[in-house]
């Protein structure tokens, strides 16, 4: 299934058009979805004795401490464990995150956790040196000059949220399109819902997370921010994610 991923991942890094862009993500976020539902349903009838995959977890860094991005980085892993069948716990100072659920599935998202983080990285430091936001008002500060900080705290803001949303309806797209070839009488929303109790039971067993999570506040004060974002967001290109192996390295710099 990788390897798979992977050559999507690659026609969508040298796509001709955005519209190819677009159909090249969503397709790698439906072959992980599809991937888990049949793993998931494999599972559900294998024997004790054969060998089956079971829940774990694993910490993946997101950057240094006092980085403004860490926070940005910290929910963008919460959408992409969301939609692929992962628990999020995020560490204290944003330095990293730890996910619980299947090793493909913790795979998978890593894949594209690194993958979007450093096109997001890329797109915001574009933005802001294009300075088409320095004209704006901050109306969420009283209407003061716009700085750069709060425009690319937007642009952050913006795109995790529109990947987010993409990411969703590529899995949504992936159950219906299970549910309406399978033999099975399972519906893919079931399948999937067996396998997510078995990662919550083995969250509550093993989690040691405390209190809740006050990550940055959301922004949308730059108009210019959420419209760039949304359409980088909209074109984003998936590609293979960087060798991790030693010491964990951030996610994005």
């Amino acid at each position: 299934m990788l390897e798979t991923l992977s050559k999507l991942l690659n026609q969508a890094e040298n796509a001709a058009t955005e519209a190819e862009a677009e159909a090249f993500f969503g397709k790698a976020q439906e072959l992980a979805t599809l991937h888990a539902i049949s793993l998931a349903e494999a599972r559900a009838h294998s024997k004790r004795s054969q060998r089956r995959e079971e829940p774990t977890h694993e910490q993946v860094t997101i950057g240094l401490p006092r980085q403004h991005i860490n926070s940005h980085l910290c929910l963008l892993s919460v959408a992409i464990g969301e939609a692929n069948s992962l628990r999020t716990n995020i560490a204290s100072n944003n330095t990293y995150v730890i996910w619980f659920g299947l090793p493909s599935d913790i795979e998978a998202a890593t894949m594209l956790l690194h993958s979007v983080s450093h096109q997001m990285a890329r797109a915001a430091d574009a933005f802001v040196r294009g300075r088409s936001w320095a004209g704006e008002r901050d109306l969420e500060n009283g209407g003061t000059a716009m700085t750069a900080q709060k425009a690319r705290k937007t642009y952050y803001t913006t795109y995790v949220r529109v990947i987010g949303q993409r990411l969703m309806q590529a899995r949504k797209a992936a159950e219906a399109h299970y549910d309406r070839t399978s033999e099975s009488e399972t519906g893919a929303a079931l399948v999937l819902r067996g396998k997510e109790i078995e990662v919550r039971d083995y969250y509550a067993a093993n989690s040691t997370a405390r209190g809740s999570w006050r990550g940055s506040r959301a922004s949308f004060s730059s108009g210019r921010a959420v419209q760039r974002a949304t359409a980088d967001a909209a074109k984003a290109r998936l590609e293979p994610a960087r060798e991790i192996g030693g010491s964990p390295p951030a996610v994005a710099s």
